[in-house]
């Protein structure tokens, strides 16, 4: 989802929001917040979703509650901090062999 966020990070700093353009996918991961995780969840189909693991942009979330109650967009928090150091490594170890997609070297290019 790097690759998600630097294009959300370059669309607010070019002036254009899903307002003026929508993106429309079905869901993302946010992991800046503020500003960046306001227009992720502005890009959302109906019914998507969208995580957030960090606020490295704020913790604050300046949007209103129309994505939520008018298209049913649900706003899902990623605790990490307190999720415990055993399952971390488990999701970890899987990330790197078990879900690490076949097509990883077409994903990040």
């Amino acid at each position: 989802m790097i690759k998600v966020n630097e294009l959300f990070c370059a669309l607010i700093r070019n002036g254009i929001t899903p307002d003026e353009d929508p993106v429309a996918v079905s869901g993302a991961t946010g992991g800046v917040g503020s500003l960046v995780l306001a227009t992720l969840i502005k890009s959302l189909n109906y019914d998507g979703v969208v995580t957030a693991c960090g606020m490295v942009n704020g913790g604050d979330l300046p949007i209103t509650v129309f994505p939520f109650i008018g298209r049913g967009i649900q706003l899902i928090g990623i605790d990490s901090v307190q999720y415990p150091m055993e399952k971390r490594s488990d999701v970890w170890e899987k990330l790197g062999v078990e879900w690490l997609p076949d097509t990883l070297d077409q994903i990040q290019k």
